[in-house]
């Protein structure tokens, strides 16, 4: 997924609503986890290496009780990605919840590394 390249982990604000991913073809989330399609998950902060697996993890830390916690998948392309959070509402460090409290200094958020994945890879189209 070019969107999500070379992050790991991201803090995101969280304000879908309703929004939840769910299937009736359970295999159908073993074929995207194989083929890399799973992009974006919600994890337990606490945890380095978080499972995969379909327990899904209580209120708040999965919001929406997606299955496996899914918060964001990609196309066969890697070009079409569809994520529940917000990382645009995190594209300043301002933003963030804790900005009040951290003595470093301010800029660039977060969230801004989906979009910069997202123009370097138009640039290579150029």
């Amino acid at each position: 997924c070019i969107w999500t390249k070379g992050i790991t982990r991201m803090r995101v604000p969280v304000r879908h609503g309703e929004g939840k991913f769910v299937t009736d073809d359970r295999k159908l989330l073993d074929r995207w986890a194989g083929s890399g399609q799973l992009v974006a998950r919600y994890v337990d902060p606490s945890t380095e290496y978080p499972g995969a697996n379909d327990e899904v993890l209580p209120y708040p830390v999965s919001p929406n009780q997606s299955w496996r916690n899914i918060a964001g998948v990609c196309d066969p392309s890697g070009l079409v990605f569809g994520l529940m959070p917000h990382p645009e509402a995190n594209h300043s460090t301002w933003l963030g919840a804790t900005w009040t409290r951290e003595d470093t200094e301010h800029g660039e958020g977060e969230g801004m590394a989906i979009f910069h994945n997202a123009v370097e890879y138009a640039r290579t189209l150029l």
